[in-house]
This record gives C-alpha cells, structure tokens and sequence, in this order.
C-alpha cells in the first residue's frame, strides 16, 4: 500500500508523517445513515516510517507500507486477544465441569485469558517500536504544496 502523506518531524533515519487515511468506504447513498459508527471517514493518522531518502519536515512524501505488515498489526490488535479470550473461556469451562458455577468460571478465565493476551502484547511484541514502513519518495518540498490540516 502505498499513500502520500506529510512528514512532520525528523529523527534520525525515522520520520514521522502525518495523513489522512484512506477510507475503505465506496459512498453509497446510505452514507449519512451508516451504521459503522463514522469508519467511512477520512481521519488524520501519524505513525513512524524509515526515512531512507532524506526527506526533511514539511516534504510531502509518499510512504510504501507491506500489507504482511499491517495483517501482522491487526493480528496483534485483534486477533490476539481474541484468542486469548476464547481460549481462557475453553480453559475454564473444562476446569470448571461438574460445578454449579461452570458459565461463571468460563466467563471470568475467558477475561483473564483475554487480559494476558494484553499484557503479553505490550511486554514482548510491541509494534510502536518498529516503523510501519518507509518513505519512498519525496513528491514535493515544504515550499510548493501546503502541508496538510492539524500539521
């Protein structure tokens, strides 16, 4: 996936941009009554890039994310807790069998298992420390195009 976004801050071979991210929305006529709480919107997005051509702050820039790498980053935000979550809820409705109390158990582990996916996530595989991609090239400098809203 590529988009053009506005670096905002330069920190050694890392920069940070700033854009808007792209809606995923075709714009039926429903739009105005759409039920999936506004992610038909363009919404402003920063994230840290490598900045392997020496784009400075105020260029306007496009930036190369993998999609490996952004499956990755929904399986981290979704997909690991989820199974932490049904698999804390097998857990305890096996251990719990023959009690009175057996959907409770199942419901309490389900929410533990879901709360270690959580805290392993933050602990050992944090994505905020790695760039979600590089710029690839510089389109225009500061002095041509005007950088984009909230900058």
């Amino acid at each position: 996936m590529e988009q053009q976004v506005s670096v905002i801050a330069v920190n050694g071979a890392r920069a940070r941009v700033r854009g808007l991210r792209k809606s995923a929305c075709g714009g039926c006529a429903g739009e105005s009554a759409c039920g999936t709480l506004g992610s038909w919107r363009e919404r402003l997005v920063e994230m840290d890039v490598e900045n392997p051509v020496g784009a400075r702050e105020g260029d306007i820039v496009t930036v190369y994310v993998p999609d490996g790498l952004l499956l990755r980053a929904a399986f981290f935000a979704y997909g690991l807790p989820m199974l932490g979550f049904m698999l804390g809820g097998l857990l305890g409705h096996v251990l719990a069998q023959g009690t009175a109390s057996r959907e409770l158990v199942s419901v309490l582990s389900a929410l533990a298992g879901m709360a270690l996916a959580l805290i392993a996530q933050l602990r050992f595989g944090s994505l905020d420390k790695q760039p979600m991609g590089r710029i690839v090239r510089v389109d225009k400098g500061k002095d041509f195009i005007p950088v984009l809203p909230g900058a």
